[in-house]
């Protein structure tokens, strides 16, 4: 099982996912948040095919379900499921992701 904690910044709603490879290709995603469009997302992941997933963006059902759901599109929950997944099935090494802003100091 892999395991990973978001935190999306501005709106401050932290996320929980949970990744179980159940076969050579398959995945069970669970999504567990504060957010009420990302929980419903979740419902839709729990059982997904590796071959719908990693695909480019826009074919990809992760992407898709996300797009569904009018999840914001910035959010960094679709590409965090996608980190999960990547790391579950041994296809990317499981390390940290970070996005930071480096802001002028006014001096």
């Amino acid at each position: 099982m892999t395991s990973l904690v978001v935190d999306p910044g501005p709106c401050g709603f932290t996320s929980k996912i949970q990744v179980v490879r159940v076969s050579a290709r398959r995945a069970q995603v669970t999504v567990e948040s504060d957010c009420e469009q990302v929980n419903r997302m979740g419902s839709e992941l729990a059982d997904l095919d590796i071959r719908s997933v990693m695909r480019p963006p826009g074919e990809s059902i992760v992407y898709q379900i996300a797009a569904r759901h009018a999840c914001h599109l910035t959010c960094p929950l679709p590409l965090a499921i996608l980190k999960g997944i990547e790391a579950e099935f041994q296809l990317a090494l499981p390390r940290p992701v970070t996005i930071r802003f480096e802001l002028d100091d006014p001096g």
